[in-house]
């Protein structure tokens, strides 16, 4: 039966997605070069594009991960918010990893550390300086980028993995993300008409199950939040007045709170009330998606002061 929602989950997400791009052009003043090999593999799988501004020069990289419930997405998906970003002053990785319940956790993570190795060694030829590195992921995507820094910033931590962190990390943007112990339930159904909520919440263990795998449920990796310290890189996290996984947010900014690490907070809104859904910011020509990407770009360059 979860497998069934896994599928469910990839059907109506990916009608979702080609309804919003369809109402997006492409941004200008960007050069792409895509289906890059980063590592070896099969396919589509181990690929990345890079986007940067048209004009020479060197520019900060930021490496996005896409979400998708650890089930579905790839890089064409998020070819138009990678350029949006690149557009703005940026050198943009967006990459491929092999999707849950293809490959299991922690391989996601590993592949994305596959990336940053892979940009620690294309810097000249891509125009962009490996020092000035910022991650940004929404979603699952978001959960990914959240524990990848707390292993970077946590020696100990670090050690539960296979990691290498190839690259300085300088800020991190947190997009609509989710925050809990892997196969923890993020939210609980109740009365709400919302469909996608009510969806959201009979799925969510399927996405779990697929990505968390054949860990056990006392395995160490699977924590995030208790593994943050005084030293995880600076934050931006957002959410919106109709994000489904809303509630995440408050565990995460109890413990950087607590440990002294550097964020700011933002949940976006509209006059409506109920304009801004999950991941609002990838509609990249909506008034309050170009107010948050700004913000977050802002945020990022602000750090290389």
């Amino acid at each position: 039966m979860w497998r069934f929602y896994v599928w469910a989950y990839r059907k109506g997400v990916t009608e979702g997605d080609k309804h919003r791009d369809m109402a997006i052009e492409d941004p200008k003043g960007v050069a792409s070069f895509k289906d890059i090999r980063y590592a070896k593999g099969k396919g589509d799988y181990h690929l990345l594009d890079v986007y940067r501004p048209m004009k020479e020069g060197t520019y900060p990289l930021v490496i996005i991960v896409h979400g998708g419930g650890w089930v579905y997405g790839d890089k064409k998906l998020y070819g138009k918010y990678a350029m949006d970003i690149a557009r703005r002053g940026f050198v943009t990785i967006c990459f491929n990893y092999v999707l849950a319940p293809h490959e299991y956790f922690p391989k996601q993570l590993e592949e994305l550390d596959e990336v940053c190795d892979f940009a620690s060694k294309h810097a000249i030829e891509y125009g962009y300086e490996p020092g000035y590195t910022f991650l940004a992921g929404d979603s699952a995507g978001a959960q990914m980028v959240a524990q990848y820094s707390a292993a970077y910033s946590n020696p100990e931590y670090a050690k539960l993995f296979n990691f290498h962190f190839p690259l300085k990390i300088k800020a991190i943007g947190l997009n609509c993300g989710v925050y809990s112990k892997i196969g923890d339930p993020l939210f609980k159904f109740d009365d709400t008409s919302d469909k996608q909520i009510k969806f959201m919440c009979k799925a969510q263990s399927a996405l779990l199950r697929a990505y968390k795998g054949h860990a056990k449920e006392n395995d160490p990796r699977l924590e995030i939040l208790p593994n943050i310290n005084a030293d995880y890189p600076p934050a931006y996290v957002i959410t919106s007045e109709k994000d489904f996984v809303k509630s995440e947010d408050p565990k995460l900014l109890k413990q950087l709170d607590e440990v002294g690490a550097k964020y700011v907070y933002k949940e976006y809104t509209s006059k409506e009330g109920d304009k801004l859904q999950h991941v609002f910011h990838l509609i990249i020509n909506e008034e309050h998606a170009i107010l948050a990407n700004d913000e977050e770009c802002a945020f990022f360059r602000k750090t290389l002061e």
